[in-house]
C-alpha cells in the first residue's frame, strides 16, 4: 500500500478543507513551524485506517474543531496496482465510510471497514502502522510498556515490544519470548502467585486515577502556554538576527573598517617622524639641562659653603646657651616636686576625715532612700500591670501577619477579578440615530460607546425585537477567580473575621493596645531599668534606720557635730570644706609641677636639638669644602659653564622649532586608533550578538522540540481518555486477566519457531543501517527474547537503556526502517510515517540519518513530518505542503 493524497475538512484547526497532493513513492518531506497541523495530519491518517467510522472514542472526538461538527478525512492510496479513494466522516454514532475506485463506489459502511482491514492487514493491536507510524514522543527503547494503553500500543510502543510483539502481529505469526515475559509481568501486576488480587494494582489505583489525571490536565495546559511563548520569542530573535546579518549592513561595516585601518596606518607613519623629531628635541633638551645643572651645582656649592660656615659658628653659640638653660630648668623641677608631695599629704588627711563624716551621715540618708524606693516600686508595679493588660488585649485581636496574609489574598482576588474581566468578552453599544435607550442589559439601558465586560454572560433586551442571551465561556480565568475567592475566604476564617473591614478594625485595636503596652513598658523601664524584682531587692538591701545622735551646741540637723568612734568629728560641711580647701591648694602646686616638667623636657629637647644641629652644621661645612676642592678657581669655572649653556640653549631652540613644525600638521594617532578599535569592536559586537542570538534560538529550538516531543495536546487527550477509562477499569480488569492467561499459553507454544525465523533477516536489514549512522558499531539482539540488548563499539558493549536519548532515538528509527524493508520483501509494504521523531539527534548524526532514510526510500514509501525547517533543508525528497483544497478529491 502507498499513500497518494490526503484531504481534511473540519478537523481541528482545519475548519476549511486542506489537502496534501502528489505524495509519491520513496522519500516525502513536510516541514513547517509548530502548530501548522502536522500532528493533526498524522492523527487524521491514523483515524482513517484504524478507527471505525461509528467510533465515539475520545481520540476521534479530539479531531473536532472548537466550533464542533463532523470531521471528514479523504485519502487516496495505491494497492495491488489499483488506485482507491477512501473517505470517512465521524458523526459519533452515525458516521460514514466509503471506498471508490475512480468514479465507482465499491464499498461503504462496514464493507468499507472490511476492505481497509484487508489493505492494511490490521489485527486487533494496530497492524503495521503500530510499528511503522511514529507520532511525536513515540520513539523509545523502554520495554516496560503500560498495558492499560494497549489500544494505543501502535502509536507509542517501545522498540523491545515492537520486535517481540508487533512484528508477529504484522506477519501473522506468534509473539516471541519478550512478549511472553511482558505478558507474565502484566499478569503479575494484577495477581499474586496464589491468584489473589495484588495490593496497589490497577483495581485499587482506578479509584485514585481521576483526581491525579485532572491535575495532569492542568499541568499540560501550562506546558502548552510555555511552548507558545517560546515560539513567539524565537521568531522575534530570528528577525533581530536577520537584521544584524543583513548583507548591505555587513558590507558598510567592512568599508568603514578598511577606511579606519588606512587612517590608522597613515597616523602611525607620521607619528614615527614626529617621534624622531621629539627624540632629537629630547637629546638637545637633555644637553641643555645638563649644562644648566652643572652651572647650578657650582653656584649651589659656592653658596652652600658660605652658608655652612655661618651656620656652624651660629649653632655652636646656641648649643652652649641651651645647656645652661636646661640646668636651671632641672633645679626648678626638683623644688616643684617637693612642694607637690607636701600638699598631697595635707589633702589625704582632709579626705580621710571627710569620709568618716560621710559614713556617719549615710544612715540618715537611707531613710530618704527607702521612702523614694517604696514610691518608685509602687509606680513600677502599676506600669507592669498596665503593660500586661494591654498585651493581653492585643493578643485577643488579629495578628499583623494574619492581616498581611488576608490583605494579600484580597489583592489576589481583586487581580483575579480584573484578569477575568480583561480576558472576558465585552460589548460596546453604538446606537443608530433614534436607537438610544432601545437596548438594555439585565434591565439597565446601555450607555452609548461604553465598553462593558461580561465575564458571566448577560441578557440584552432589544425593544421591539426580543431578548439576546450571551452565555459565558469555559475560560481558565474562572478557575483562577474561584481559587482566589476560596483563598480569601480561608484567610478570613483563619483570622476569625467576617470581612476585611472587621479585620482592619481588629488590627487597629491591636495596634492601640500594643502602643499602650509600649508606653507602659517605657515607664517601667524608666522606673525599674533592671526590673521590679531588682527594685524590691534594692529596698530590702537598705540598712535599717539608725537612732539619731543627740545634737550638741544647738547646731542645725545637717550642720551638727556627729558623734562616732569615741571622737568628735567636724560637721559634714566643715569636712567637705576642709577637703575642698586642701584639694584647691594642691591644684596650683600640681599645675606648677606640670609646668616645670614641661619646661624641663622642652629645655632638654632643645639642648639635644641644638647640639645635633651644631654637629650637622660642622659636617655640612666639611662637605661644602670638599665639593669646591675640584675648582681651585670657582669664578673661571663658572664662566666656562655659562658659555656652554648658551650654545646648548641655541641647539635646543632649533630642535624645538623643527618638532613644532611637524607637530602642527600631525594627525592624532589616538583618534585614528580609537576609530579603528571602535569600528573593529562594533563588527565584533555584531558578530558576538548574532552568535548569542543564534545560541538563544538554538536553545529555544531545543526547548520547543522537547516540548513538541511531549505532544502536549495528544497527551492531554490521552489523559482525558485515561480518566474515563479508569471509571470502567473495575469491569475490564477481570477480562484482561483472562486474555493475558490465554495469550501466555499461546506465546509459550509459539516460542521456539518464531526465534530462528526472525533473527537472521533482522540482522541483515539492521546492520547496514547501524553502520551508516554509527560507524564501527553493531547492535546485538538477545536470541531468547529477540530484543536489542547492547550497542557494541570500540570493543565495549553498552546496554541500550543507558545510552543517550539521541542514540536510543536513532536506533529505534533504524529498527523500524529495517522492519519496513522486511515487510516490503514479503509483499506487505506499508508506508513509514515519522511525525517529528528525530528530536534529540545532533547535526552530524542527523545527516547520517538522512542518508539512512534515503537508502531505505529506494523501495519504501517514507513520509517525514518535522518542525525543524533548517535542519531538514538538506533532506532530499519530494517536498509536501498543506494547501487549501481547490476542489473535491477525484
Amino acid at each position: 500500500m502507498k499513500l497518494c493524497a490526503l484531504r481534511l475538512g473540519n478537523v481541528r484547526r482545519f475548519v476549511d478543507p486542506v489537502e496534501i497532493r502528489e505524495i509519491g513513492p520513496g522519500l516525502n518531506v513536510l516541514t513547517a513551524p509548530n502548530e501548522q497541523g502536522k500532528s493533526t495530519v498524522f492523527d487524521a491518517l491514523h483515524a482513517v485506517f484504524f478507527e471505525q467510522h461509528r467510533s465515539q472514542k475520545t481520540s476521534v472526538k479530539a479531531l473536532q474543531p472548537h466550533a464542533g461538527g463532523a470531521p471528514q478525512v479523504t485519502v487516496e492510496i495505491e494497492h495491488d496496482g489499483a488506485r482507491y479513494r477512501i473517505a470517512k466522516t465521524w458523526k459519533f454514532g452515525r458516521g460514514e465510510a466509503t471506498v471508490h475506485r475512480g468514479e465507482t463506489l465499491l464499498h461503504q459502511a462496514d464493507a468499507a471497514e472490511a476492505f481497509l482491514e484487508t489493505v492494511v492487514q490490521r489485527p486487533a493491536d494496530g497492524g503495521p502502522a503500530g510499528l511503522l507510524w511514529v507520532r511525536q514522543g513515540g520513539v523509545t527503547l523502554d520495554p516496560k510498556d503500560d498495558v492499560t494503553a494497549r489500544a494505543r500500543r501502535a502509536l507509542a510502543t517501545s522498540v523491545a515490544t515492537s520486535i517481540s510483539g508487533e512484528i508477529e502481529a504484522m506477519t501473522g505469526g506468534r509473539h516471541l519470548e519478550a512478549a511472553l515475559a511482558h505478558c507474565r509481568a502484566e499478569l503479575d501486576r494484577y495477581e499474586t502467585a496464589r491468584g489473589g488480587a495484588r495490593k496497589g494494582g490497577p483495581l485499587q489505583r482506578a479509584e485514585e486515577a481521576v483526581a491525579e489525571l485532572t491535575e495532569a490536565e492542568a499541568a499540560l495546559g501550562a506546558k502548552a502556554d510555555a511552548l507558545r511563548e517560546a515560539i513567539d520569542t524565537r521568531e522575534r530573535l530570528r528577525r533581530e538576527r536577520a537584521r544584524l546579518l543583513d548583507p548591505e549592513e555587513a558590507a558598510l561595516r567592512q568599508t568603514r573598517l578598511l577606511e579606519a585601518q588606512e587612517a590608522d596606518a597613515a597616523a602611525r607613519a607620521y607619528a614615527d617622524r614626529l617621534a624622531r623629531a621629539e627624540e632629537a628635541l629630547g637629546a638637545a633638551s637633555g644637553r641643555l639641562e645638563g649644562c644648566r645643572l652643572r652651572r647650578d651645582a657650582l653656584l649651589g656649592s659656592i653658596e652652600a659653603h658660605d652658608a655652612a660656615r655661618e651656620e656652624a659658628a651660629r649653632s655652636a653659640v646656641a648649643a652652649a646657651k641651651a645647656v645652661e638653660e636646661h640646668r636651671i630648668a632641672a633645679e626648678a623641677l626638683e623644688a616643684a616636686r617637693a612642694a607637690e608631695t607636701d600638699a598631697r599629704m595635707v589633702l589625704e588627711q582632709a579626705a580621710d576625715r571627710h569620709k568618716r563624716v560621710l559614713r556617719a551621715a549615710g544612715a540618715a540618708a537611707s531613710a530618704e532612700r527607702r521612702k523614694a524606693l517604696t514610691a518608685r516600686l509602687a509606680e513600677a508595679e502599676a506600669a507592669a500591670k498596665a503593660r500586661a493588660d494591654a498585651l493581653a488585649e492585643a493578643a485577643r485581636e488579629i495578628s499583623a501577619k494574619a492581616l498581611e496574609t488576608l490583605e494579600a489574598r484580597a489583592r489576589d482576588l481583586d487581580l483575579a477579578e480584573r484578569l477575568r474581566e480583561s480576558a472576558a468578552p465585552a460589548i460596546a453599544f453604538d446606537p443608530a440615530p433614534g436607537g438610544e435607550g432601545l437596548v438594555s442589559m439585565d434591565g439597565t439601558p446601555l450607555s452609548p460607546g461604553a465598553r462593558m465586560p461580561i465575564p458571566d454572560g448577560a441578557r440584552f433586551d432589544i425593544a421591539g425585537v426580543g431578548r439576546l442571551t450571551v452565555f459565558p465561556g469555559e475560560g481558565g480565568a474562572r478557575d483562577g477567580l474561584d481559587a482566589a475567592r476560596r483563598a480569601f475566604s480561608e484567610a478570613l476564617e483563619a483570622a476569625g473575621c467576617t470581612d476585611l473591614a472587621a479585620a482592619r478594625a481588629s488590627d487597629e485595636t491591636r495596634r492601640r493596645a500594643e502602643m499602650l503596652a509600649t508606653e507602659a513598658a517605657g515607664r517601667l523601664k524608666h522606673l525599674a531599668p533592671e526590673g521590679v524584682a531588682a527594685l524590691r531587692q534594692a529596698l530590702a538591701a537598705l540598712p535599717e534606720p539608725m537612732e539619731r545622735e543627740p545634737e550638741e551646741h544647738g547646731a542645725a540637723e545637717h550642720g551638727a557635730a556627729v558623734q562616732g568612734n569615741g571622737a568628735d568629728l567636724p560637721s559634714l560641711a566643715e569636712g567637705e570644706a576642709a577637703e575642698e580647701a586642701a584639694r584647691a591648694a594642691l591644684t596650683p602646686i600640681s599645675a606648677a609641677l606640670q609646668a616645670a616638667l614641661v619646661e624641663e623636657k622642652a629645655r632638654k629637647e632643645r639642648t639635644i636639638g641644638l647640639e645635633s644641629a651644631a654637629r650637622f652644621a660642622t659636617e655640612a661645612l666639611r662637605r661644602a669644602e670638599a665639593a669646591l676642592s675640584d675648582h681651585p678657581d670657582p669664578a673661571a669655572a663658572l664662566a666656562t659653564l655659562e658659555t656652554a649653556l648658551a650654545a646648548a640653549d641655541e641647539h635646543q631652540r632649533a630642535a624645538a622649532r623643527t618638532h613644532a613644525r611637524l607637530a602642527a600638521d600631525a594627525p592624532d594617532p589616538s583618534t585614528a586608533a580609537a576609530r579603528l578599535r571602535r569600528t573593529g569592536e562594533a563588527i565584533r559586537q555584531v558578530e558576538v550578538h548574532a552568535r548569542d542570538l543564534e545560541t538563544r534560538i538554538i536553545a529555544l529550538d531545543a526547548e520547543i522540540r522537547h516540548a513538541a516531543a511531549d505532544a502536549v495536546d495528544e497527551r492531554l487527550a490521552e489523559t482525558t481518555d485515561a480518566r474515563e477509562a479508569a471509571e470502567r477499569s473495575l469491569l475490564a480488569v477481570r477480562h484482561e486477566i483472562a486474555v493475558l492467561k490465554r495469550l501466555a499459553t499461546a506465546l509459550r507454544n509459539a516460542q521456539a519457531g518464531a526465534r530462528d525465523r526472525y533473527l537472521a533477516p533482522i540482522r541483515r536489514e539492521l546492520d547496514p543501517l547501524i553502520r551508516a549512522v554509527l560507524p564501527e558499531a553493531r547492535v546485538s539482539i538477545e536470541a531468547d527474547r529477540m530484543l536489542p540488548e547492547t550497542l557494541e563499539r570500540a570493543g565495549r558493549a553498552e546496554e541500550i537503556g543507558i545510552l543517550s536519548g539521541g542514540t536510543q532515538e536513532q536506533i529505534a528509527l533504524l529498527v523500524r526502517l529495517a522492519f519496513a524493508r522486511l515487510l516490503a520483501r514479503e509483499g506487505r509494504a506499508a508506508p513509514v510515517i515519522f511525525d517529528d521523531a528525530i528530536v534529540f539527534t545532533d547535526d552530524d548524526r542527523i545527516e547520517r540519518m538522512f542518508d539512512a532514510l534515503t537508502r531505505q526510500a529506494e523501495d519504501l514509501q517514507i513520509i517525514v513530518f518535522s518542525c525543524r525547517q533548517r535542519a531538514f533543508a538538506s533532506l532530499a525528497g519530494r517536498q509536501l505542503r498543506i494547501e487549501p483544497a481547490e476542489a473535491a478529491m477525484r
